[in-house]
């Protein structure tokens, strides 16, 4: 009698421990399931900007003085020597590099920046506005003369960035912002070997001797050195800053189709040919 009721508690025990342990197994599939499937899931769309998503239109813009004046930061922003030649010292434009009239993702976009501003600038040591931003531009990049911040020009162009930044909150980081990152090359970046890139990939649009390609009156093509390019306290006078840009965005017809190491080189090249000094006292 004892012997059988033994038996029959080992047997209740074993069935529990079985039950136990097929719980367990389930429980363990069933997280190990919606691992998998949260790890398939694509990440959380970002959220959608105008700025970004719908190229600029007139049609789009608000009529009355705001609207005149975002339409004349468009001017300005795509034909910035045409529309402003007393501040500009040579033949660059603002959307030779903030591309396809400031929208693109990683190539320094103005949607978003209104947002971001005032900030801490490290070049300057300071917290600086949007405006200051926009006249270190001028100065550098345009080797030319500041606007005045108070100006009617500067509102023009500011009211442009606002348009386009348009539903983006105070403080947001935008994915795109800027440049994207690269790798230091595997080999130290050679000007000789950018020389090789430049001839086969970028001469075509902005010639052989780097002086750009011009419609008229207009360039299509910014030059990349001598007198009517960048200065040397520009941004993209410096290699590290310079390949984040072509990495991404060159050769115009074929993006982000060069290696690291090529963007790295063919930086290298084009950094290395002379262009204006900047004279900081003589450019405030």
């Amino acid at each position: 009698m004892v012997k059988r009721f033994h038996s029959a508690l080992a047997s209740k025990m074993q069935a529990k421990q079985f039950v136990s342990l097929a719980i367990l197994a389930a429980a363990a599939a069933l997280t190990a399931s919606s691992a998998a499937w949260a790890a398939s899931k694509p990440a959380a769309a970002q959220p959608q900007y105008a700025g970004y998503d719908k190229p600029y239109s007139e049609a789009d813009v608000p009529a009355g003085p705001l609207g005149d004046s975002i339409k004349h930061g468009y001017f300005i922003v795509t034909q910035t020597k045409k529309a402003l030649p007393n501040n500009v010292g040579n033949a660059m434009y603002c959307t030779a590099c903030h591309q396809d009239n400031g929208q693109k993702p990683f190539a320094a976009p103005f949607v978003g920046l209104p947002a971001i501003f005032p900030q801490f600038n490290k070049r300057d040591g300071k917290i600086i506005t949007l405006q200051d931003r926009i006249n270190g531009c001028f100065k550098r990049s345009m080797n030319g003369k500041a606007l005045d911040t108070a100006g009617q020009d500067m509102t023009d162009i500011v009211a442009y960035m606002n348009f386009l930044s348009r539903g983006v909150p105070l403080g947001t980081e935008l994915n795109g912002r800027g440049f994207v990152v690269v790798s230091k090359p595997a080999q130290p970046e050679d000007a000789a070997r950018g020389k090789l890139v430049y001839e086969a990939k970028c001469s075509m649009c902005h010639a052989a001797d780097g002086q750009g390609m011009k419609a008229g009156d207009n360039y299509i093509f910014p030059p990349l050195w001598g007198a009517n390019s960048y200065n040397d306290g520009a941004g993209m006078a410096q290699v590290d800053k310079a390949v984040r840009f072509i990495k991404h965005n060159m050769p115009k017809n074929a993006p982000d189709s060069l290696t690291e190491q090529e963007a790295w080189d063919v930086a290298k090249y084009i950094d290395s040919q002379p262009r204006p000094h900047f004279e900081k006292e003589k450019q405030q």
